[in-house]
């Protein structure tokens, strides 16, 4: 176990206890479940410094996930519109328009996740949402603009904005966007925090 690698992330976590030894993933279908994720970074980090026994371990990440969730889809509802209305500006740098618009777009997201969660369907969340933000966006870049003069490319920041929990790489897809599209400063910059990330 001295070379042992864990990896957590938003819906998955990665074992690899020897180096030339098979990977373990342990995967979740559908929703954050952030009280989950912070037990399940604890154990991780109880396995890099302690180095317990793995059955041990097994055990405990089996109770994290069999643990009813402390808060309801309410709190969870109220959390993605928050994301959804601050990432298009905090992340990609756009404006109030765009904040606006992505509180919009995650109404619309919000009516796709309860009706995912009424049909009891949770493997059709990501193509659902992608599916969602894909036709609503363009929608509403149309209407908005008819109203206000809206540049093109704030429609990218409220879509990607708004995928950006199910899309962790999309720090990735638009630093190598900006970079072809030649700002080179800010898709070096982006591209290097999504690395790091």
């Amino acid at each position: 176990l001295d070379r042992a690698v864990v990896e957590v992330g938003h819906r998955f976590v990665t074992a690899q206890l020897d180096p030339s030894g098979p990977i373990h993933y342990v995967g979740c279908g559908m929703d954050f479940s952030l009280s989950a994720m912070g037990d399940i970074s604890s154990v991780a980090k109880v396995i890099a410094v302690q180095r317990p026994p793995i059955r041990n371990c097994l055990y405990v990440l089996d109770q994290v996930e069999e643990r009813k969730e402390p808060f309801g889809r309410l709190v969870k509802m109220f959390a993605l519109e928050m994301v959804c209305t601050v990432a298009p500006f905090s992340v990609y740098g756009g404006d109030y328009e765009s904040m606006l618009g992505g509180a919009v777009l995650a109404l619309f997201v919000m009516a796709a996740l309860l009706l995912i969660w009424v049909l009891d369907r949770p493997h059709l969340e990501v193509p659902v949402v992608s599916f969602t933000v894909g036709v609503f966006t363009p929608l509403l870049w149309r209407i908005a603009n008819s109203w206000v003069v809206m540049e093109q490319c704030k429609a990218s920041y409220i879509m990607f904005g708004t995928l950006i929990i199910w899309l962790p790489g999309a720090q990735l897809i638009y630093g190598v966007h900006e970079l072809r599209l030649g700002a080179v400063t800010n898709g070096a910059t982006r591209l290097t925090k999504g690395l790091v990330n």
